[in-house]
């Protein structure tokens, strides 16, 4: 059985200073309307379905159709029903169906950040604890792709910063972390330029790099430091001193096409996560809701660039 929602400010709007009989034609017109906010009916069928009169339904219908200059919704110039073949059709019905109660999302956000949170306490739980345990991170294993070995022992070194003692930092000249909060240092253009003039990572595409490191951050929740990034520069493989032949590129590239491509996808999963709650499609595009904050536009802008980006090596490569 179909249902429509009636929003309580619909007692705010200009449809609720009309006569009685529109304003019952309209919520019976809403309560038959389908999925898609048709309504299937003749006129006598429609009057008798609202309870009034044929005189009463045709003057309740004439002012739905025209335009309505208080609507609080400029599109269609506020006309609210429209004659079709076979009945009526409401006008902005799906975009009103779609959009969520205000306790809806809160309950939303608030399933989404519990599950975000146990998903979390997950992971931190085979976290190992360096001052109780050892983890051997010299085995390697050979059938992974070099990207998976990377990005593996540059999380595990982060996380090894986590674990130092305060100990260790006043012993190497640092602040402990109880007297002073470091703030952490990103990368930015110029650093990433004097990482590539630097020797020992010649023959790095360090831009490259930089943006596989900030796909893998950006899907596993993590902030790209320059220590962090430094950890991931240290552990690429660096290619042999003589020229690859031919056949040897044409082997390496579906690898690296490969590889474009699964961030590609993180990225557009996360591009439609935030569409789908923060925002809804219109006629004029894209319209972002009350609970978006900044924070989240910016994240938006920030991972379509990278999608163009990402789309541009694939086609390159």
């Amino acid at each position: 059985m179909a249902f429509a929602k009636l929003f309580s400010n619909i007692t705010e709007s200009s449809l609720w200073s009309e006569p009685k009989e529109v304003r019952l034609l309209f919520v019976t017109m809403l309560a038959k309307a389908d999925a898609a906010g048709f309504i299937e009916a003749s006129l006598p069928g429609l009057a008798r379905t609202a309870n009034l009169s044929i005189e009463e339904t045709e003057s309740a219908l004439d002012v739905l159709s025209n335009p309505d200059p208080y609507s609080k919704n400029p599109e269609h110039d506020g006309r609210r029903v429209v004659a079709v073949p076979g009945g009526w059709a409401l006008l902005n019905y799906e975009t009103y169906r779609n959009r969520r109660s205000d306790e809806e999302r809160r309950e939303y956000l608030r399933e989404y950040m519990r599950d975000y949170r146990s998903r979390k306490q997950s992971v931190n739980k085979n976290v190992y604890d360096v001052n109780t345990c050892k983890h051997s991170l010299t085995t390697v294993n050979h059938s992974k792709p070099a990207l998976t070995q990377a990005e593996a022992e540059a999380e595990a070194e982060a996380e090894k910063d986590v674990g130092r003692s305060p100990a260790s930092e006043c012993t190497a000249g640092a602040v402990p972390t109880s007297q002073k909060a470091k703030k952490p240092v990103l990368c930015d253009d110029d650093y990433l330029t004097q990482l590539q003039g630097m020797s020992c990572y010649s023959g790095i595409d360090v831009q490259q790099e930089y943006g596989k490191a900030q796909a893998w951050c950006l899907t596993n929740g993590k902030q790209l430091t320059r220590r962090r990034f430094v950890n991931w520069l240290n552990r690429c493989d660096r290619p042999m001193a003589a020229t690859a032949t031919a056949p040897a590129r044409q082997q390496s590239q579906p690898k690296t096409v490969w590889t474009l491509k699964q961030q590609l996808d993180a990225i557009q999963e996360q591009i439609k996560h935030i569409e789908t709650h923060y925002a809804m499609q219109t006629p004029h595009g894209l319209q972002w809701d009350m609970m978006a904050t900044e924070e989240v536009k910016q994240q938006y802008a920030e991972l379509r660039q990278k999608r163009k980006q990402l789309k541009e090596q694939i086609t390159s490569a």
